[in-house]
């Protein structure tokens, strides 16, 4: 019996690491931001065995945080969080390293009353929230919903979840950096050809004999 457990989680530990080795691949092979955690959401409700997922990024100024992708599609999609009152957001910032789960909302005495109250409503009973961190800097949270009381987050979808929210930060990182390169790449061109037509322009002017010529060539 023993030896036959432990063959079922060796096997369970090589399937696992092939799922996630297919998921890490996929996402190294986004260039944009919304093609890459639109799939990492939906990859994530399979391989976690979640009802729902969904990404939280933290604007620049710190203070918001913007739904930018989750799966299902509940309609939350560019919806805007404070991050200062929020208590889940709060919670999850205790241990950034790690990731708050709670499997009873509605007896998480963590959480206010109203909180609770919402989550009945909508029909959440259970939530991990992972903190998305690069370099030591959260920039946004991971999501994982479940919608049936009689369902709990397994060791395995934690640590499932906690793999793959680093790969999805630095997949982020990655493409924010892109970006930031092609546009500071586009913004030297435009200076280089902004320079070349100044300098047609003067010296087209230092050719000109007449008040006339000057004007139209201005215009």
């Amino acid at each position: 019996d023993a030896a036959r457990a432990s063959a079922s989680r060796l096997e369970s530990q090589v399937q696992l690491l092939q799922v996630l080795n297919s998921v890490t691949t996929g996402l190294s092979s986004f260039s944009s931001q919304r093609g890459l955690l639109n799939f990492a959401v939906e990859r994530l409700t399979q391989v976690a065995d979640v009802d729902h997922a969904g990404v939280v990024l933290i604007e620049p100024d710190g203070d918001t945080g913007v739904v930018v992708s989750e799966y299902p599609d509940t309609g939350s999609i560019s919806a805007r969080l404070s991050m200062h009152d929020n208590p889940l957001f709060t919670l999850a910032l205790k241990t950034p390293d790690q990731p708050l789960v709670i499997d009873d909302v509605a007896q998480a005495e963590m959480l206010p009353p109203d909180t609770r109250s919402l989550f009945a409503r909508i029909g959440i009973y259970g939530l991990m929230i992972v903190p998305l961190v690069v370099y030591g800097e959260v920039i946004g949270s991971l999501g994982l919903d479940l919608y049936s009381a009689d369902k709990k987050f397994s060791a395995q979808s934690i640590e499932t979840a906690s793999i793959l929210s680093a790969q999805i930060a630095v997949s982020l990182q990655n493409i924010r950096l892109y970006d930031d390169t092609r546009a500071r790449a586009e913004q030297l061109q435009r200076i280089a050809r902004n320079e070349a037509l100044l300098n047609t322009i003067v010296g087209r002017y230092q050719t000109t004999t007449t008040i006339d010529d000057l004007l139209s060539l201005t215009v």
